[in-house]
């Protein structure tokens, strides 16, 4: 996402899910806009976030107050908020080459999303929000293997075992 000595970017994280990437954004010194648009996933987070900010921890409290959590559609959304320097997703449970089964707070909510149907928007929707917030770049999650969000190469990728950065940078 950018971070360096004496730069943290506003960053919004518009798939925000549990809030795990957003914390880590968060401690890293960043302020983070966490955009949820699951109504139940929004309310656990957002007592999640309650409780961290009324935490006896510090460390905890701080973090926490580095993120706003917004109930809504990252792709009808993105056209209301003002600019920020980094987009960051990670769009949930792209198709799957293997058989194992994801881990398991990954599994019970996508057994919840595929019962409720639930969407944020088609790849090529997500990306265009994406890229018409971001001030500096657009970072994107993925399993190693998949392909690029939406199909569209980014301009460079961070690989790890088991999952990949694809950054799209704004010019």
């Amino acid at each position: 996402v950018g971070v360096k000595p004496g730069f943290r970017p506003a960053i919004v994280d518009g798939t925000a899910g549990l809030g795990r990437d957003g914390f880590l954004l968060a401690s890293l010194g960043c302020n983070v806009m966490l955009v949820e648009s699951d109504p139940v996933i929004h309310a656990l987070l957002e007592d999640a976030l309650r409780r961290a900010a009324l935490s006896d921890q510090s460390s905890l409290c701080e973090t926490a107050r580095r993120m706003t959590l917004i109930l809504g559609n990252f792709c009808h959304l993105a056209a209301e908020f003002e600019p920020v320097d980094v987009v960051y997703l990670d769009p949930m449970f792209p198709v799957r080459g293997k058989a194992a089964r994801v881990k398991k707070e990954m599994y019970v909510l996508q057994q919840y999303f595929t019962a409720a149907n639930q969407g944020g928007g088609s790849e090529p929707e997500l990306l265009h929000a994406a890229q018409s917030l971001a001030l500096r770049r657009v970072v994107v999650k993925r399993p190693r293997l998949a392909q690029p969000l939406a199909g569209v190469a980014p301009n460079h990728s961070l690989t790890g075992s088991s999952s990949r950065y694809d950054v799209y940078l704004r010019t």
